[in-house]
């Protein structure tokens, strides 16, 4: 499970401090920490066997495109909709 810890300033560092109380810096912050967190999540991770992640992309096609490349790859997982959007099937033989 991912975690982070954030730090954006010193309260014992008067400079510091007089950021943290502006609401400017503040609404910055917040708007910053929002869209790392959301770019930590729109990302496509395409997995091999044993679910090992193979690579991770951020534009959807360029996942499909590597999956259906690399022959070790067994499926796409779309982290921001938390669902596999392509899986290879294993052909059973009898």
């Amino acid at each position: 499970m991912p975690a982070i810890l954030l730090e954006l300033g010193y309260m014992s560092n008067r400079f510091e401090e007089q950021s943290i109380r502006a609401k400017t810096f503040q609404q910055t912050a917040a708007k910053a920490i929002a869209e790392g967190i959301t770019s930590y999540f729109q990302v496509y991770e395409v997995y091999g066997a044993n679910d090992r992640k193979l690579a991770t992309f951020q534009h959807e096609i360029d996942a499909l495109t590597y999956a259906k490349q690399t022959r070790s790859a067994i499926h796409v997982f779309d982290k921001d909709r938390q669902k596999v959007i392509y899986k290879v099937l294993d052909k059973i033989t009898l």
